[in-house]
């Protein structure tokens, strides 16, 4: 809980489909409720801009609260907007999701499936009198900042092909569904690279074929699968998984409920998916350029890669000052 409180409010008015912008008005008068004066600004179509303009602001020192309306993708923004500010103590992170996976609230608790006014105001409260967590980053290529997650892959390749083709069709636009028919274009085409990993500077090492390569810095993936329940945001360490081949990843996302209603070490020894590191960085070498993503966004086509853990970089307000299952 804060006193004397002044947020600096980023909003993003596109987020879930416009519904962000429209409930802006009642998620104002929340926060003067709450007692919390605010600055808004409204993202613009050029992330690095965005980024930017949130580090000058955050920079300046009038701000103890940053709060974050959108999806992952602007939640990254503004992290890596806080990031670049000079400032060694940065303000807290408020967040109020309102993307399509929303992996960091739903890891921390703050849900707004239906973006209904109880789940806002219920947002706005944890921002005025929730409990602080240290949330550990990733440094991805000492460029870009991660919360969520990195990857190399297929779902990088299903993004991208998203992306490129959700303008030019008559149905499946928006929201999880816009995926669906890139999930299967990509599934027909898809060529793994090969590549090798370096853990831990080398003390661990690996070479394979890369279906999917997923780095998690919460516990929530893709707005619903937990590839384990060991993750914690604040252990100083990156949890990678590898999968080598369709089945193995496929076979992850099928058996993920079941670890919700057994024992998760048992389903882990029946159900051996992944190859996995618990390590403080990870370099990638790949044969060829990919696609990547960093929380849920595009990133760079690139074959060499370094990810590492930033201890402790911001505090995240959360209803409960720990991470929850799903």
């Amino acid at each position: 809980m804060i006193d004397d409180k002044f947020a600096l409010v980023i909003l993003n008015p596109f987020a879930r489909d416009g519904a962000a912008g429209k409930n802006w008005e009642y998620m104002a008068t929340m926060l003067h409720k709450y007692d919390i004066p605010f600055l808004k600004i409204e993202t613009f179509p050029d992330r690095r801009k965005t980024m930017d303009t949130i580090a000058q602001e955050v920079e300046s020192g009038h701000y103890n609260i940053v709060i974050a309306i959108g999806g992952d993708g602007s939640l990254s923004d503004v992290i890596n907007g806080m990031m670049l500010s000079g400032l060694e103590k940065k303000p807290m992170l408020g967040i109020i999701p309102a993307g399509t996976a929303n992996d960091i609230g739903k890891s921390f608790g703050i849900r707004t499936p239906n973006f209904s006014k109880r789940e806002l105001k219920r947002c706005v409260k944890t921002i005025a009198k929730g409990k602080p967590y240290s949330l550990d980053l990733m440094l991805v290529n000492d460029d870009i900042y991660a919360a969520d997650s990195f990857g190399i892959g297929f779902d990088p390749e299903v993004l991208y092909d998203r992306n490129k083709t959700r303008k030019e069709r008559e149905f499946f636009t928006n929201g999880i569904g816009s995926y669906f028919p890139s999930l299967v274009d990509v599934a027909k085409k898809y060529v793994r690279p090969r590549g090798t990993i370096l853990a831990d500077n080398g003390k661990e090492q690996l070479q394979c074929p890369i279906f999917n390569l997923v780095v998690k810095g919460v516990r929530i993936y893709a707005g619903q699968f937990v590839l384990s329940d060991k993750i914690k945001a604040d252990d100083g360490l990156l949890d990678a998984f590898v999968y080598r081949d369709f089945q193995s990843y496929f076979s992850e996302m099928l058996t993920d409920p079941l670890k919700r209603i057994m024992d998760p070490w048992i389903m882990d020894q029946v159900v051996q998916n992944s190859l996995q590191f618990h390590c403080r960085n990870i370099a990638v070498h790949l044969d060829r350029e990919v696609i990547t993503q960093v929380d849920g966004e595009e990133y760079v086509f690139d074959d060499h890669f370094t990810i590492k853990n930033i201890k402790h970089a911001i505090e995240i307000l959360t209803p409960k000052g720990r991470q929850v299952d799903i």
